[in-house]
């Protein structure tokens, strides 16, 4: 947003802090940057897992410097019409915290949408779309396999599937997996099988990257995954993201835990 409004990021930072509801005036100066004088124009401030402002943010104040923030991009005063469309995804399992805040009360109530479990159909979509837009072929029986494990085997195209609330970000690492152990440019089931299938495919590849790094690679990996995960409070563990250099920099091994990193298989 700073370098959409021209102005430098600390500046930003230090407005925040000093009086968050300014937040609205920085994006409008983003706005007029960017399209002018357009009538109806908004940012679109999207942000994704905003449970982590409860997870992450160690500051009280901080958190509620963000919250109003967003909330004054989004609101609307003085009849002039608010300068940003704000849109928070948020766990269920942590929805309950946001009513906490009473800048979010009004969203809660009015604005909500409730994102349930994709239905069998969506999910072959899901499955089936992006193979095809990357000129791939499914093995006949493929995506029932599929299906069945998330419990939507049932071959009702509209029956809701009784998969976990994780369960998709497991998916999606089965069918990468399931892509590395394809036979020319088809998906068999056998490779869907060799890969542990959703609840195995990401301790399958977890296992064989831990197995390849010697001892000192295998204690470096103990203990930098250590610091990536957030143990829930009577909600669920929670992933933390991290920075890589100081990550390992800060490694008691730090060669040992730089060894081990290498990017993620792309399809071609």
């Amino acid at each position: 947003m700073a370098r959409l409004a021209r102005v430098a990021p600390n500046a930003v930072r230090a407005e925040l802090v000093a009086n968050p509801e300014g937040f609205a005036s920085t994006v409008q100066r983003a706005l007029a940057a960017r399209v002018g004088a357009v009538s109806g124009a908004r940012v679109v401030i999207v942000v994704d897992q905003f449970e982590e402002t409860f997870l992450r943010c160690a500051q009280e104040r901080d958190r509620q410097v963000f919250i109003r923030a967003l909330c004054a991009a989004a609101g609307a005063g003085d009849g002039v019409e608010p300068p940003a469309l704000v849109v928070l995804g948020v766990r269920a399992d942590l929805y309950g915290r946001c009513a906490g805040y009473p800048e979010l009360v009004p969203a809660l109530q009015d604005g909500q949408l409730v994102l349930g479990p994709m239905r069998a159909a969506e999910l072959r979509a899901a499955i089936e779309g992006p193979a095809h837009a990357a000129g791939l072929t499914l093995e006949p029986g493929l995506v029932e396999a599929v299906l069945r494990e998330l419990g939507a085997g049932n071959g009702c195209a509209g029956a809701v599937a009784a998969y976990d609330s994780g369960a998709l970000p497991l998916l999606a690492h089965a069918l990468q997996a399931t892509w590395e152990h394809r036979a020319d440019r088809t998906l068999t089931v056998a490779g869907y099988q060799a890969t542990g299938g959703i609840h195995g495919a990401v301790a399958t590849t977890a296992e064989a990257t831990y197995q390849g790094f010697d001892s000192a690679g295998r204690q470096a990996a103990r203990r930098l995954l250590l610091h990536m995960v957030q143990l829930g409070d009577g909600v669920a563990d929670t992933r933390l993201r991290a920075d890589r250099t100081p990550l390992i920099t800060h490694s008691p091994d730090p060669a040992a835990a730089s060894a081990g990193s290498m990017p993620s298989p792309t399809p071609d």
